[in-house]
């Protein structure tokens, strides 16, 4: 979940000299007899002024959302407006934003869960949400139409913007539910510009004056305040104001410096290069500019020079977005020279106190190379959001070698880049480079950090080449390393401490993942329980999300579908509770994670959604790596096997072949080609299986006792293989290396790769005419996937039908009257039932609403209750348990 920033959900204060503006407050009075309120018109007319006054005058709250250009997602606007409610309902909407978070949203669920919140209110509740304009149509449309659409009689929405937002404002006005603030209604007049240089700035203006400057401006109020700066330094104001009727942009630059004439040539040029930051404090300030930045804040605040507070306790401003692009370009105009410089400061300053997002910006925003290496060589933690990920990403992959040996610092995070984002090809290169910076005089610190990056990589390239025993001594190594560096040495090498114990968790996330490679999940999952007991309290709830990834990994590969999904739902849990934000990798490992445990417990329709959601996570992120895609085409395959869809298979073991993977290709060749022979199996040609039995008989059968024969991979390989044989009749000469590998899988505790080597034994007893003893194994098989959740076998065969997938998503066959009984005891009416049928089948929202000629809004209701009365949190879950209850 994200975390919120209060400076989004902050009612704008109203000056003491503002002017009140009777007709504009008393038109606003009615704005309690209407559902929608819109105030439109362009940047400067004092929209979000108005309204704190307006709610000032009334004595009342609102729940304020300030928008930005960040806000592009339903999710992100979501969550913004429940964190907005919950400013005036605490307790009221503490149960949505969990729905809000989760990967991936339900959004009708959202949607019917929040409505239902707001129709529960007892008193009436103003919901603004300002600079509206900044949210896309698309996005505007799908967060807030619900909200628009539904009678809800004590809320109140007003929307702020320089546009008309993308709602059916028509349909509102005709229904007398739609009160309009416009320009024309917004604009001063010749009396009203009088009063607001007189209250506002001291500025006695003649009534000709004030009607030519409500002319010249067209009562903009922006351009009148601009003006106010200049008119206070003359009492010549007609010819001032001619002035202004003379231009429009150019007006406003003069304006502008104008403004800055005021000031003596230091506050001049340091409120310009002030400019350069989208927010500032007093102590960023004072690192920025050389200052003391309390005395100089208070100063451009005291002058009213467009500064903007950002909080409550006057910590962070901004500058007015009327001039703050005017002034970053004087700045750049005016001191070039000094542009770097102010920069490099202000983002070394940042990324020390952990405002990773601004030191990323100066980077991003200096010109000057060795500027940028010295911001990005103090952004130690990966704590950076994509975006700014991605730039630190590639500035670190296009660096050259004389920069990146100039800082050791950025030499480390070169290196750990590298193994992050699989580019193994690079770590030799780039431990060489460190290696040989090491031989010079370096402080301990810094050294032991980067000794232990270097034991880390080598770990993690041993993985890429399947050494996992040399992997683990590499782990403990790294991890002695960190830990050997003190409090005291860290702050004098100026290493974050937060660095060093994100490096070491990052150790013992991989050490598990080693084991967990290696067949040896008992340990994995006995290292996340020594986490859990001794660690728990001190890892954030990203670290947290991605320990039980791992746990839902283990459980998964072992066969244990059910402990994965108590996996899974801890993960909603930390969702709920915590503050995730889960990166682009991780959302994609958890989405891989959940469509492999939808298709071992035979839920095809959850796995076709996670499989969706990660096509469009690529669509989303085209940058991600290719590599990270790999498990997942591996499931989109089996699932296309067990469907019998040849073409969608070929095409993913195509897919599996096709990724450009150097440093593992050796790890990675061997299940894709496993996965082609099994779709070769299925579909043909038979001649590509005989030549890969051949193959793995030649290859990987005479090196089974390498330490590679632990892979899972090869376990797969072996086991397919030896299906293929005992089919042919053709498994006795192997029959006891079959043993060998099947008494592994029972020392380690494996149900899934030991029923899949029970199948084998039953397939070999079939083909010997032993029926009976075949029919009675597959019938204990059968069970035991049953009990652990393993519905489907790790490659589905030509005549496979799955007892097991049956006997987990639905239930026998129930008469008319239990039928009746469950539906009476859990609720439900017959439009609910009639929806859930239709759900369960595959249909959208709007399908099954054309179905049952209702309106889109009634089957989010129906949808609504029906997850409140089967206890459920999404659409997969509802099928699910209504399919176990025999419900449709």
């Amino acid at each position: 979940m994200s975390i919120l920033l209060r400076t989004k959900l902050h009612t704008p204060s109203v000056r003491h000299n503002t002017v009140e503006r009777a007709p504009l407050l008393r038109k606003l009075n009615a704005l309690e007899d209407y559902a929608v309120t819109i105030v439109s018109a362009p940047a400067g007319f004092g929209k979000s002024t108005l309204l704190a006054q307006w709610l000032e005058k009334r004595q009342r709250s609102a729940a304020w959302y300030s928008c930005d250009a960040q806000d592009v997602d339903a999710q992100r606007v979501l969550r913004y407006v429940v964190g907005a409610l919950s400013t005036v309902q605490p307790d009221r909407f503490v149960d949505i934003m969990p729905m809000i978070d989760s990967t991936p949203m339900d959004l009708d669920m959202v949607h019917a869960s929040l409505v239902e919140a707001l129709l529960e209110l007892d008193s009436s509740v103003i919901l603004v949400i300002d600079d509206v304009h900044l949210i896309p149509d698309d996005v505007l449309t799908e967060t807030l139409s619900p909200l628009v659409r539904h009678d809800i009689p004590h809320l109140r929405l007003v929307l702020l913007g320089r546009s008309d937002p993308a709602l059916p404002l028509a349909r509102l006005r005709a229904q007398g539910r739609l009160l309009d603030v416009r320009s024309a209604d917004l604009r001063l007049d010749a009396t009203e510009t009088q009063e607001l240089l007189r209250a506002a700035y001291g500025i006695p203006l003649a009534d000709v004056d004030a009607q030519a400057l409500a002319t010249s401006t067209e009562g903009w109020m922006a351009g009148v305040v601009l003006a106010a700066t200049r008119l206070r330094q003359s009492e010549n104001h007609g010819d001032i104001i001619k002035a202004l009727a003379n231009g429009d942009q150019f007006v406003l630059d003069f304006l502008v410096q104008d403004v800055l004439s005021l000031l003596d040539e230091k506050d001049a040029k340091d409120v310009l290069l002030l400019s350069l930051m989208d927010r500032f404090s007093a102590q960023l300030v004072t690192a920025m500019l050389g200052r003391d930045g309390e005395k100089f804040l208070g100063d451009i605040v005291h002058r009213n020079l467009f500064v903007i507070s950002l909080d409550e306790d006057g910590t962070w401003y901004r500058f007015h977005h009327l001039v703050a692009d005017l002034f970053r370009r004087l700045a750049r105009l005016r001191y070039p020279h000094d542009i770097d410089a102010v920069l490099t400061r202000a983002g070394v300053w940042s990324a020390r106190r952990g405002y990773t997002d601004l030191a990323v910006q100066c980077a991003r925003e200096a010109s000057v190379l060795s500027s940028r290496c010295e911001i990005i060589a103090e952004t130690w933690v990966d704590d950076l959001d994509d975006a700014d990920a991605s730039y630190v990403t590639n500035f670190l992959l296009d660096l050259d070698a004389e920069h990146r040996t100039s800082d050791i610092r950025l030499l480390i995070m070169s290196l750990s880049m590298s193994s992050n984002i699989l580019r193994f090809d690079l770590v030799p290169e780039y431990i060489s480079q460190l290696e040989t910076v090491l031989q010079g005089d370096v402080d301990p610190a810094m050294r032991a950090m980067a000794m232990g990056t270097i034991c880390h990589a080598r770990a993690v390239e041993e993985t890429g080449f399947r050494d996992y025993d040399r992997d683990l001594m590499f782990m403990a190594e790294s991890v002695s390393w960190y830990q050997s560096i003190s409090a005291d040495d860290a702050q004098r090498a100026n290493i974050p401490q937060e660095a060093i114990s994100v490096s070491i968790t990052n150790n013992q996330i991989n050490t598990i993942r080693t084991l967990t490679g290696s067949l040896r999940i008992n340990e994995a999952l006995a290292r996340i329980d020594r986490l859990r007991s001794t660690e728990w309290d001190r890892l954030d709830t990203v670290f947290r999300a991605i320990i039980e990834q791992d746990t839902m990994r283990c459980h998964a590969l072992a066969g244990r579908g059910f402990r994965a999904l108590e996996a899974r739902d801890r993960i909603r849990d930390i969702e709920r509770t915590g503050k995730l934000v889960m990166s682009v990798p991780h959302e994609l490992d958890y989405n891989t994670l959940c469509a492999r445990i939808a298709f071992d417990l035979a839920n095809i329709e959850e796995t076709e959604g996670a499989l969706g959601d990660i096509a469009a996570l690529v669509e989303r992120k085209p940058g991600l790596v290719r590599a990270r895609l790999f498990n997942a085409f591996q499931i989109e395959c089996r699932l296309a096997i067990h469907l019998g869809d040849a073409d969608r298979a070929r095409r993913a073991s195509a897919d599996m072949l096709a990724l450009d993977m150097p440093a593992l290709a050796e790890m990675y060749t061997e299940l894709a080609r496993l996965m082609e022979a099994a779709t070769a199996y299925r579909f043909g040609p038979r001649a590509l299986v005989d030549r890969w039995m051949d193959w793995v008989e030649s290859d990987l059968l005479t090196t089974r006792n390498d330490k590679a024969t632990n892979l899972l991979g090869r376990t797969y390989t072996l086991l397919f293989w030896f299906r293929l044989k005992a089919e042919r009749n053709e498994l006795g000469p192997y029959r006891h290396i079959l043993h060998e590998l099947y008494d592994v899988l029972l020392v380690q505790n494996l149900p899934r790769l030991r029923l899949e080597a029970d199948d084998v034994f039953a397939l070999e007893a079939e083909v010997a005419g032993r029926l009976s003893e075949a029919e009675r194994a597959r019938q204990t098989i059968a069970e035991e996937r049953r009990s652990h959740g393993c519905m489907l076998p790790l490659l589905t065969p030509r005549d496979y039908v799955a007892p097991a997938a049956s006997a987990i998503v639905s239930a026998p066959a129930v008469t008319i009257n239990e039928l009746r009984t469950k539906t009476r005891e859990l609720g439900l009416t017959s439009r609910e039932i009639d929806a859930l049928t239709l759900l369960a089948r595959g249909f959208s929202n709007q399908r099954i609403a054309d179905e049952l000629y209702v309106s889109l809004a009634t089957i989010k209701t129906h949808l609504y209750n029906l997850f409140q009365k089967l206890d459920v949190r999404s659409r997969s879950e509802a099928i699910l348990k209504a399919k176990s209850m025999g419900l449709v």
